[in-house]
């Protein structure tokens, strides 16, 4: 761009006007949580799926968190310094994360201290509340925000993706789309194994190949944004993989243990189907009643109604 005799280069507001991602890209996985409609934050639910999104959303921001100082305003204009935050109060994580260029390993993970997750939890959604959170994104300083769903909103889109049916009529319900994908990755692997032209070094590489290929089928088609839903678990679900085919894990226990990692994945889905964005969360007044969600729903079924009707009319 040009402003005058200068030259200067900016983001875009998208990068595309397709997909749940085009306005704010996920950072991290789904962290499930319960939230203090007093204090206007989410308190995260201490599991092993969350310990692993938080721990790989923390390790981002470590890595690529420009350190912010404070401005005029010290009430609001807080200064952000993860490395320095985490040095202190989460020693735990700092030890994990020193020299990581990718996504820690369960073991790492399983590692950490809860509590000191929780700290710094606290910490980054703080700033972030105040609009001081950034991150390096591709050269370019971009804000971070946190997107919170009312878990019954998360549960009907995981739902509604799990009715969809791909091109050739296949069902996308969880167990049917594992068992379809496996059999196919099976299917991939005696293949290799039954080519006698193949020796055991390249044998071994193809299958490490379609074991990879076969997580990446798991992306429903979806945008590029999805691999951040599934990057911090790329490990573990890269071992449950192991575990089916090598070790003899039943089918339904495979299923079950895919199940919190895949629903992030499901629930873009489902937002990309309704053409529904990421948007920041917003801190409002309590709404003990559900007074404003009943008057959006008021508002949208009337408006639909006027649209079919007017829709109906012009075109059949």
């Amino acid at each position: 761009m040009s402003i005058g005799d200068r030259d200067l280069s900016m983001p875009g507001i998208a990068n595309s006007s397709c997909y749940p991602g085009c306005y704010w890209e996920p950072m991290s996985a789904f962290v499930s949580g319960t939230y203090d409609d007093d204090y206007y934050r989410i308190n995260p639910d201490d599991t092993a799926v969350n310990r692993r999104a938080m721990a790989n959303f923390f390790l981002e921001l470590y890595r690529n968190a420009p350190v912010v100082k404070v401005g005029k305003n010290p009430t609001h204009d807080v200064p952000f310094n993860i490395q320095a935050f985490i040095a202190e109060k989460a020693p735990s994580l700092e030890k994990a994360v020193q020299g990581l260029k990718w996504f820690m390993t369960v073991d790492q993970v399983d590692g950490l201290k809860s509590d000191e997750l929780v700290k710094v939890w606290e910490y980054v959604f703080s700033v972030s509340s105040q609009h001081r959170l950034f991150c390096n994104a591709h050269g370019m300083i971009r804000p971070v925000q946190f997107a919170a769903f009312h878990h019954v909103t998360f549960d009907n889109l995981v739902q509604l993706t799990s009715g969809f049916k791909t091109y050739s009529g296949d069902s996308y319900e969880l167990s049917e789309l594992l068992r379809r994908e496996l059999d196919t990755l099976e299917a991939k692997l005696q293949e290799v194994l039954a080519n006698d032209e193949y020796d055991e070094t390249k044998k071994l590489s193809y299958a490490y190949v379609h074991r990879s290929n076969f997580q990446s089928e798991l992306k429903l088609n979806m945008s590029d944004s999805v691999h951040n839903i599934l990057y911090p678990f790329n490990g573990e679900q890269f071992d449950l993989l192991g575990k089916y085919l090598d070790e003899g894990m039943p089918f339904d226990e495979y299923v079950e243990a895919m199940r919190p990692t895949m629903a992030g994945v499901y629930a873009l889905a489902g937002m990309n189907a309704l053409n529904l964005k990421f948007a920041p969360f917003v801190t409002a007044g309590q709404d003990y009643d559900n007074s404003q969600g009943t008057a959006y729903a008021k508002f949208v079924t009337s408006v639909s109604k006027a649209i079919n009707k007017e829709v109906t009319k012009k075109y059949r």
